[in-house]
């Protein structure tokens, strides 16, 4: 049985707390995304990318087709596959690429 716990401090100097995690052991998913305090609408942008990832892993849980438009990575497992294509399907800013 796998075991998870999360949390999260808005620290001494921010007003709010930007981060976002997912810890769903039925899908064996565990995402942390950093909101990037200080810049405009990290909460925004660490939820979408947590919110992405969760939803795409969990569409795919029983489907075969998971790769588009990413290809297959060859060395990595199906699940690492999925992953990484949930990865790229989450909306990172521009100006942090």
């Amino acid at each position: 049985m796998i075991e998870a716990h999360g949390l999260s401090d808005r620290g001494p100097v921010r007003k709010s707390n930007e981060d976002c995690f997912v810890s769903d052991p039925a899908l064996r998913l565990f995402v942390v995304a950093d909101g990037m305090g200080g810049h405009s609408a990290g909460e925004v942008a660490s939820n979408l990318a947590a919110e992405t990832i969760e939803g795409f892993i969990r569409r795919t849980d029983e489907d075969a087709e998971f790769s588009w438009p990413y290809g297959i990575e060859p060395g990595l497992s199906f699940s690492g596959n999925r992953l990484r294509t949930a990865v790229h399907l989450a909306p990172w800013p521009r100006r942090w690429c």
